[in-house]
């Protein structure tokens, strides 16, 4: 991209730039395409010689990365009213290292004419192993040249990026701007159509590409979080869209790492962290929440969970818009006993040798029955009454005694 400052070119020419612009559209027509080139030598009249420099005023609205070295510029003068070739085209060499552009034009005035007025088209081109491309053009405003006179400043051209034909482009309309919030990693290719001018090029741009890249062809790369604008443009017309970009999830941590229930109906309630490549939390992220097996521990939704029956599962928290990214953690259901009671509560044995079964049930703490809960069987005065692990009773003298019924939890009966 070449800097732009104003400079002076010695003129033998008076040239004046009048406030209005002139149509862009004749451009692309007939007479340049029959127009052959010629240096500036062959480029004289039998009129006044008439000379002045030109310097280029970039408008960029693509990206600069895709301009190659400008190294030639093509000039073709023009009579403003007639729009038919008074000069050109001629190539000038440039130096694509220069700070500055100045593109010498140097042609006879018709037979007879003193002045005239005319329009340079510029077209700045990149030649090399002898492939040209058209890099930049553009169009002078209505330009009044006199022979003879004191040399005025040099006139700037604005030009643009692309072909000639670009200059006639009406409008560029991008046709499927994506809404809503996009995700870093992903790629949309947008589509943007030019009205008018033959020939044009759309070139694309992006507004920050640490946030998103834009290629010659419109594939948009979203490499982080942000908004981009994404602007497609052709000669002077350009059309943008706005692009949100959500960071994309990379590890998630559930908090507890494991969880246990210890009575039917007890919810637990896990959390999840979520961050991106960064190692960013990323707030309210949306997460899916699941058991591997809802009869255990009931899946109630944003890390809710109830407790159904006795087992382990293995709870999943996976990210909705990176369904790749997922992590486990345990949940344990046990029901613990709250209180016991004892059935019989109470019996008599009529003889020595005579047995009895005792049977203890528990309940948890949401009074869920525990059947067959485990328990340690004990009697007051076993030289009257014995108990067996199994909760049997055997009378061994007369006399009574108290059966005991004591939970690994702690409760007794």
């Amino acid at each position: 991209m070449q800097t732009l400052s104003a400079s002076l070119w010695r003129l033998r020419a008076r040239v004046r730039v009048p406030a209005t612009v002139i149509s862009l559209a004749f451009l692309c027509g007939a007479a340049l395409v029959a127009c052959t080139e010629r240096s500036v030598t062959d480029a004289r009249g039998d009129g006044g010689p008439i000379s002045f420099a030109l310097t280029p005023e970039f408008h960029l609205l693509g990206s600069a990365s895709q301009v190659a070295p400008i190294n030639f510029a093509r000039l073709t003068v023009f009579d403003a009213d007639t729009r038919q070739v008074i000069a050109g085209p001629f190539v000038v060499p440039v130096d694509p290292n220069a700070a500055v552009f100045r593109l010498p034009v140097t042609f006879d005035l018709p037979s007879g004419a003193e002045d005239a007025n005319v329009v340079v088209q510029v077209l700045l081109l990149n030649i090399t192993n002898n492939v040209e491309s058209v890099e930049w053009s553009g169009v002078t405003s209505t330009l009044h040249v006199q022979s003879g006179g004191e040399a005025p400043p040099a006139a700037q051209v604005q030009v643009f990026q692309g072909p000639p034909g670009n200059l006639a482009v009406t409008g560029v309309s991008i046709i499927n701007k994506p809404t809503g919030t996009l995700t870093e990693g992903e790629s949309i290719r947008l589509i943007a159509i030019a009205e008018g001018g033959t020939g044009s090029q759309i070139f694309w741009r992006s507004s920050n590409t640490a946030v998103a890249t834009v290629d010659d062809a419109g594939l948009v790369q979203l490499l982080r979080d942000g908004v981009v604008s994404i602007v497609a443009s052709a000669g002077p017309r350009s059309d943008g869209v706005a692009i949100a970009i959500g960071a994309r999830a990379a590890t998630i941590v559930i908090s507890p790492a494991t969880q246990r229930a210890f009575s039917f109906g007890e919810e637990l309630q896990y959390s999840a962290i979520v961050r991106d490549a960064r190692a960013t939390v990323l707030a309210n992220h949306s997460i899916a929440w699941s058991s591997d097996n809802e009869s255990i521990l009931q899946n109630l939704g944003n890390g809710r969970f109830v407790a159904r029956a006795d087992g382990n599962v293995t709870i999943r928290a996976t990210s909705l818009a990176a369904p790749e990214i997922t992590t486990t953690a345990a949940g344990d259901v046990r029901q613990r006993v709250f209180a016991l009671r004892l059935d019989p509560t109470s019996v008599e044995l009529t003889a020595i040798g005579q047995t009895q079964i005792f049977q203890a049930f528990g309940t948890d703490a949401r009074g869920n029955n525990i059947v067959s809960p485990p328990v340690t069987w004990r009697s007051s005065n076993t030289a009257v009454f014995t108990i067996d692990a199994a909760g049997r009773v055997t009378a061994v003298a007369r006399g009574s005694a108290a059966m005991t019924a004591t939970s690994p939890d702690g409760p007794t009966a």
